[in-house]
């Protein structure tokens, strides 16, 4: 077996399905639905590193359990964190980061007193100030988180204060806190995070050397990245195993060294569960309190190992890369060796995405690049199955061609132009430029030119007539198909045998094929297939014509039936094929289709059958009906409805039957349709009946003028009748065809 191909022009087919998958995969990546799977995916990337090791000059004091059970519920009385800050402030401790509220003034003024001298004394300490609602981030580019409340210190402390920082921290969509927000501004104030101000303590950075340019901050030649304008990711640190950390008890007793806290940053905090307002944050590592958060971010922002996400444009750059090199591979290679490209890509995809981060702290959207290969993927095996399936198709025309033509044959064709579907079959499935039937005369014997197609037409006013003349009538003496070629034409010809005997011949001409002229003829395999079709076009044509004599015949005898009724009634002679006439001229007006008006024309002839049910003495009464019979004789869709219910045949046809006495506002009957719910034949039986009712004699009153008929019909136009069939009579009056 030859090995599966392409044609010539699939690269250019998968790099417009290639583009067409990036271009929507984009869309999908801007619409923020990878949001929430690329949060995961990012998670796993920072357990994969793992937690850095904090910056060595970063120090923990945390109020612990063991704090609370030696100094007593929390809060404690001032003068403990006084000495605290003292006793830093004597062992060198650069800076004094404290993440403790001190937002109401002690029963003792004198405490607060002690505190904020000791505070002022050190000149390094930093106390925090806290937005106590949810936090509106607006993405306008700014910097600047904008908050309306902020929780700061008594006045005596903030006065003493080195600087205030802010402890706020927002979490990502799913509850995860990754992201630390630099800035929040109140009213005219700014404060940094308590991290970053801690750094910018310790590194002595004056305010000119902080600056901020589109989503980045620099801090003393430091370029911090940051996300969407306004937050640093955090390099979570193992503040809780690898950071110097002490229990706040142990140092305020003096039970630590002071060279442990000489030029380092401290932060002091809660560290245990027990105190007010606990803060323990979800990360993608574990829960872990606010202290070690801050201490995360100072640890961050003093190292040079900064995270940050690639831009969203790089990533619609890539999707549109891999869309397209995904799309070629699997379109442009064989399947098994396109399939380990795809997953080798899918592999190297999560290295770099693993390896940029680990070693360079980029976080590539994992999430939207994977989907890309997978959906590229997809739409590549779909693309080559649909492709494989139309080489199927092409290498399996033949037998297609047969069974069709079969198909016809057995199904009966019923269609009003049997002949053109069999011989279009016949065209098509050889491939061929014209064709010419001949069909024995039954009554002459002669084979007569009954059809001609394409150029077939020219060839009979051609100087190759005479060639195909000979060639058909040599393959009706001879009972044999034959190949022949005249000129620049090619034919094909071959009898049509109906029980051994020869009803007909056919001739294709010209065969189908671009490219060279001498590639118009035909060849063995061409006569091979045409000679089992021509079986097939035999049977079906003869079952063709013996069907519209069938139909012809049905038609005959519903027609002479409902005459009979008809004629029962001396005042309606004539009434049936009138209403018939009308209704077939208002669905030509409307464009109905061929079935459409075969049922119409069975419906009409048959509308009032139900009449053989009616009483004779109601049926040709001589004047007007009373309430009584009126009811008797509106029945007469109804039976006519249920005398044909059990011919199959007429099934799409009965529902005309019934409802052409229906009303468009629904007054009619004998069920009160309204309406669309009125089948379309029956509402345009319902202004041919009337029209031809109004413009005939009946015993108690005179034919109306055909003029006064049609104006009667425009006022029920919405009432009784649709419009639109009434815009339909109207246009075939104004044409003259009603006249």
């Amino acid at each position: 077996m030859r090995p599966f191909r392409l044609a010539k022009n699939s690269p250019l087919s998968a790099l417009r399905l290639g583009t067409m998958i990036g271009f929507l995969l984009c869309l999908i990546f801007l619409s923020g639905i990878f949001e929430y799977p690329e949060l995961i995916a990012i998670d796993a990337r920072y357990r994969l590193k793992g937690e850095a090791v904090p910056f060595q000059d970063i120090v923990v004091i945390g109020i612990t359990q063991r704090c609370l059970n030696q100094f007593g519920k929390f809060p404690w009385p001032r003068d403990y964190h006084a000495k605290l800050i003292d006793f830093l402030k004597g062992a060198g401790a650069k800076v004094i980061a404290m993440d403790i509220f001190f937002a109401q003034p002690s029963h003792d003024p004198s405490e607060d007193e002690a505190l904020a001298a000791s505070i002022k004394r050190a000149g390094n300490v930093i106390l925090p100030v806290f937005m106590p609602y949810r936090i509106s981030v607006k993405d306008d580019h700014d910097n600047f988180i904008q908050v309306d409340n902020l929780v700061e210190s008594i006045p005596v402390f903030t006065e003493a204060q080195a600087a205030p920082a802010h402890i706020n921290m927002i979490a990502d969509a799913d509850g995860v806190y990754r992201k630390a927000p630099v800035i929040l501004r109140y009213s005219e104030r700014i404060f940094f995070n308590l991290g970053i101000e801690s750094a910018i303590k310790f590194l002595n950075v004056p305010a000119g050397e902080i600056a901020f340019e589109r989503d980045a901050l620099f801090i003393a030649g430091k370029r911090i990245p940051l996300e969407k304008s306004k937050f640093m990711y955090i390099n979570f640190s193992a503040i809780e195993a690898k950071a110097q950390r002490f229990a706040f008890s142990d140092v305020a007793k003096g039970l630590v060294a002071p060279k442990n806290f000489k030029n380092k940053i401290v932060f002091v905090g809660q560290a245990s569960q027990g105190m007010p307002n606990a803060d323990i944050l979800q990360t993608p590592f574990k829960e872990k309190y606010g202290l070690t958060m801050q201490a995360s971010v100072a640890s961050t922002t003093l190292e040079n190992f900064y995270i940050k996400k690639t831009g969203k444009l790089k990533t619609c750059l890539w999707i549109f890369l891999l869309a397209i090199f995904i799309c070629v591979i699997m379109v442009g290679i064989k399947t098994w060796s396109s399939t380990a490209i795809s997953i080798l890509t899918f592999f190297g995809l999560c290295f770099v995405a693993a390896r940029e981060f680990i070693l360079n702290g980029v976080l590539i959207d994992f999430v939207a690049l994977a989907f890309t290969i997978a959906a590229a993927f997809i739409f590549s095996i779909l693309f080559r199955i649909r492709f494989a399936d139309r080489m199927v198709k092409t290498k399996e025309l033949e037998l297609d061609s047969i069974l069709q033509a079969g198909k016809l044959a057995s199904e009966g064709l019923k269609t009003d132009k049997a002949s053109d579907v069999i011989l279009a079959t016949l065209i098509n499935s050889v491939g061929a430029r014209g064709l010419l039937l001949r069909w024995k005369n039954d009554k002459t014997s002669e084979f007569e030119k009954t059809y001609a197609y394409g150029s077939a037409m020219a060839i009979l006013k051609s100087d190759s007539a005479g060639a195909e003349e000979r060639l058909a009538q040599n393959t009706i003496k001879t009972q044999k198909a034959a190949l022949s070629e005249e000129k620049a034409h090619s034919f094909l010809c071959a009898p049509l045998m109906l029980k051994g005997e020869v009803v007909g011949a056919v001739t294709l001409v010209d065969k189908v094929v671009s490219g060279k002229p001498n590639e118009i003829f035909f060849d063995e395999a061409d006569l091979k297939l045409f000679m089992i079709l021509t079986q097939q076009t035999a049977i079906s044509l003869e079952s063709a014509r013996l069907y519209e004599e069938v139909n012809e015949l049905f038609l005959s005898s519903i027609r002479a039936l409902a005459e009979t009724i008809d004629a029962k009634d001396p005042y309606t002679r004539g009434h049936v094929q009138r209403v018939t006439d009308v209704a077939l001229a208002i669905a030509d007006e409307m464009k109905l289709d061929e079935k459409q008006k075969k049922q119409l024309t069975v419906g009409s002839i048959l509308h009032d059958i139900g009449k053989i049910g009616i009483k004779d003495a109601v049926l040709s009464k001589p004047s007007q009906l009373t309430e009584e019979e009126k009811k008797i004789f509106d029945q007469h869709p109804d039976i006519g409805s249920k005398i044909m219910k059990p011919i199959g045949q007429l099934e799409e046809m009965i529902p005309l039957i019934r409802h052409h006495h229906e009303s468009y506002d629904g007054s009619g009957y004998p069920d009160g349709l309204k309406g669309e719910a009125i089948p379309l034949g029956a509402r345009i039986m319902a202004v041919a009946d009337t029209f031809d009712a109004m413009t005939s004699d009946r015993p108690y009153r005179k034919a109306l003028p055909r003029e006064a008929a049609k104006i009667e019909i425009n006022k029920m136009s919405g009432k009784q009748f649709d419009p639109k069939v009434v815009e339909a009579f109207d246009n075939l009056w104004e044409k003259g065809k009603l006249k």
